[in-house]
């Protein structure tokens, strides 16, 4: 993307302002912005001062800092020293309204101006003064809503994804300034600068694009080399201040050289998950970071006065790590037909990471077991202390060996101690799975959780020897409570059926995430656990991660699959490489260059994606061109277990493409493989069988 001169006169700008007394820091080279915040309030809960969903903040007049959750469907103010100073419901129904008159079913923007305060909704704005409240609509506006702002001149300026829609105080759309580019500059975040000129954070572009008055394009520069760039605000010295990918609070000066640089990824103080606005209250010189994956905001105090953390942050965690085992998860060992992992959560202070195990005769939830017998194998593993957002918790893990091909098994894990025993769970090995093996094939279950359950409880129906999931478990992987739900809703299928993952874009790389699942470490060096494979029945099994070093995968993959005698071969993984997003064209190009080429030489027969909330399989692919059965692999993206669904387009690729919450069966012998995808109601979306595939021609057919 080109970057247009850069023409704004900071120097004169500046000058303006510090001969009209706004020294905001004291002096032109002075900035202060400390390690640490100096406030941090909120917390995951119904209670005062908590949080549900932290959708949208801002700062009204008196300086009081302004929260919208979504989910709570309330609006709660915190004074100067971070107490509650009201709570404000959107609609009188639920409670104290945020003004006579109001009614709303969803916050996207707040912002305060010229003391009014503005609240957007969907569709329209109301403007809020004292007790007064006057609803706007907004029915030009072109895309959802992502943030506002109020200019000298009463303007509201409306940005959505790629674009600033601009309308006077009744709504009347007057033009739109647009952010022309590929792909989308997805916009989340702006801000109004002294100069009254507007500040753009173009987030996949990772640039500050800047508007002047009139709309015309001054600016745009790239100011994160992660490449992607959460939020934007902007002092009244003229001095930017961004987040990205990496979560780290940088400041730069007017000419765009970086000033200071603060903050991480977590949950300690001074670290964020993902910061999607920064709010700058320039009268009392503080800095807000929202922070909606940690359920809170940091307060940083800009006049260098305040040297103490005030940590007023109460978490009232749902489903709370304690003694007693929870999150219990299998997964395959090295050795799929004699080898099973198991891991579990703990609080912090229980340290044991013990199991028995005892074969039975029937793996039936209302069998006794006697687990005083001399037969049974007890069993010692390790563990892992781990702070997260919610909290801390310690994450143990140990291995099940020797295992016997058709036996069953009852097992539980604990500390040792009496009271720190899990309930007794079983394990069912697949009976002679060389041949004929049953998989579930499943992804993106992350952010409807009634849809997450009755998929997954569904299909653990069919008493598959497990199942994968292509990625994108749950919302964020930094945040425990999104992962509390995904345990909470399939806490009864995978203590019995194993579970084996693929990274996805929204796991982030979490340390939850490897603490969760005790996967095969045959990948490449500094990949371990998120690129693997293992045999199992008769196919060989890769499972990818196409969110690092594609370059590094593709080198072992060939290793991988030349050594592989396996009649089948399938690979897991997010991103796909063909696909029918209409946003995607058709397909990601830098998974399709990396890899295709070697499932095409290497005889892989499917390739299972995710990432896109919809089912769409490929006719068999070579070379970018549709070829005949048993020439090139069949691409399957399969992304329908819970998140949002994605309208669909289809291309010279698809064979069957709907838009619909589903789940895929895989029954696999030696020489036959048949599919069949369910809906969510049960009803049949696709069914077809494959002959293995061999990589020097053809050897199998397709049919639906």
């Amino acid at each position: 993307m080109t970057q247009p001169v850069r023409t704004l006169k900071w120097s004169t700008c500046c000058l303006l302002i510090i001969l009209s007394g706004c020294q905001w820091f004291g002096g032109p080279e002075e900035v202060i912005l400390p390690d640490q915040p100096a406030l941090i309030v909120g917390g995951y809960g119904e209670g005062s001062g908590q949080f549900q969903q932290v959708a949208t903040a801002a700062i009204d007049q008196q300086g009081a800092v302004v929260v919208a959750d979504n989910r709570l469907r309330r609006m709660t103010w915190f004074d100067l020293d971070g107490q509650v100073s009201s709570i404000r419901y959107y609609s009188s129904t639920d409670g104290t309204s945020v003004a006579p008159g109001v009614e709303l079913q969803t916050v996207r923007a707040l912002t305060a101006s010229r003391g009014r305060f503005y609240i957007g909704g969907v569709s329209s704005v109301w403007e809020i003064e004292g007790q007064d409240a006057r609803q706007i609509p907004l029915p030009d506006l072109s895309g959802t809503l992502r943030a506002l702002a109020v200019d000298r001149q009463g303007r509201i300026l409306a940005l959505t994804d790629s674009e600033v829609s601009v309308f006077d105080s009744q709504g009347q759309a007057l033009e739109v300034w647009s952010l022309p580019g590929d792909p989308s500059p997805r916009c989340r975040s702006m801000t109004l600068g002294p100069d009254g000129n507007l500040y753009v954070a173009a987030r996949s572009w990772g640039q500050v694009v800047v508007f002047d008055r009139g709309g015309n394009l001054l600016n745009q520069v790239a100011v994160s080399e992660e490449g992607e760039l959460r939020s934007v605000a902007v002092d009244d010295l003229g001095r930017i201040y961004v987040t990205d990918r990496d979560d780290s609070l940088k400041v730069l000066d007017p000419d765009w050289t970086t000033l200071n640089q603060i903050g991480s990824r977590g949950s300690q103080p001074g670290q964020t998950l993902w910061c999607p606005q920064i709010l700058l209250d320039r009268e009392n010189r503080r800095l807000v970071q929202v922070d909606p994956y940690n359920y809170r905001l940091q307060v940083y105090d800009l006049t260098g006065r305040a040297t103490e953390t005030h940590d007023r942050v109460v978490n009232d965690v749902r489903f709370p790590a304690t003694e007693q085992p929870d999150h219990v998860m299998l997964t395959l060992g090295d050795d799929p037909d004699r080898e099973r992992r198991v891991t579990w959560r703990t609080d912090v202070a229980t340290l044991g990471s013990e199991a028995m195990v005892l074969e039975v005769s029937s793996a039936d939830e209302t069998s006794e077991v006697d687990w005083n017998s001399s037969a049974v194998r007890k069993l010692t593993g390790s563990s892992v202390e781990h702070y997260g957002n919610l909290g801390s918790f310690r994450g143990h893990e140990l291995e099940f060996s020797d295992l016997e091909s058709g036996a069953q098994y009852a097992y539980r894990v604990g500390n040792g101690s009496n009271r720190g025993w899990s309930e007794t769970r079983f394990i069912r090995m697949a009976r002679q799975p060389e041949e004929s093996l049953k998989v579930v094939a499943l992804g993106d279950s992350r952010n409807r959780m009634d849809v997450w359950s009755h998929i997954v409880n569904t299909s653990a129906e069919e008493e598959p020897a497990f199942i994968i999931n292509t990625g994108d478990l749950v919302a964020n992987g930094y945040n425990m409570a999104d992962w509390d739900s995904w345990f909470e809703e399939a806490r009864l299928v995978f203590d019995r059926i194993p579970l084996m993952p693929c990274l996805g874009n929204h796991e982030r790389q979490s340390p939850i995430y490897f603490l969760s699942f005790a996967l095969p470490t045959n990948g490449p060096d500094g990949l371990k656990e998120q690129c693997y494979s293992f045999d199992y029945g008769p196919a060989h099994w890769v499972v990818l991660n196409t969110e690092v070093d594609l370059e590094a995968q593709a080198k072992w993959l060939e290793d991988d699959l030349a050594n592989s005698s396996k009649p089948w071969v399938f690979a897991f993984f997010h991103r796909p490489a063909y696909a029918g997003h209409p946003s995607r064209g058709d397909g990601n190009m830098d998974v399709r260059d990396a890899w295709s080429g070697l499932f095409e030489r290497e005889g892989v027969d499917i390739a299972w994606q995710g990432h896109d909330h919809y089912y769409f399989r490929t006719k068999p692919i070579r070379d970018a061109k549709v070829v005949e059965p048993g020439d090139g692999p069949i691409y399957v993206t399969t992304g329908g277990a819970g998140a949002p669904l994605y309208p669909i387009q289809e291309n010279r690729y698809a064979e069957v493409a709907e838009s619909v919450d589903h789940y895929c069966v895989m029954t696999v012998t030696p020489r036959r493989c048949e599919i069949s995808v369910f809906r969510a109601d049960g009803s049949v979306l696709d069914q077809f069988s494959l002959e293995p595939r061999s990589p020097d021609g053809p050897a199998g057919q397709a049919g639906g």
